[in-house]
């Protein structure tokens, strides 16, 4: 960050977009997945969003749910 000449404030760099402060719904717009926890045992998954309502494998406990990320 210190080559595009931000300090002082958060920021993040999404692809080729510079986030500057924390406005939420830019990042989210940003971002293509969402996080969702497993209802069984809390791990995090990562899903594509867009995708519609989707049958989610948990890693760990192998549980079978399901999410609709937006």
């Amino acid at each position: 960050m210190m080559r595009r000449k931000v300090t002082g404030v958060p920021a993040f760099l999404i692809g080729d977009e510079m986030v500057v402060g924390l406005d939420q719904e830019k990042i989210l717009s940003l971002v293509d997945h969402r996080v969702v926890a497993c209802t069984q045992c809390g791990t995090k998954v990562r899903v594509p969003v867009n995708k519609g309502k989707l049958r989610i494998t948990c890693r760990k406990c192998g549980t079978v749910f399901e999410a609709e990320p937006k």
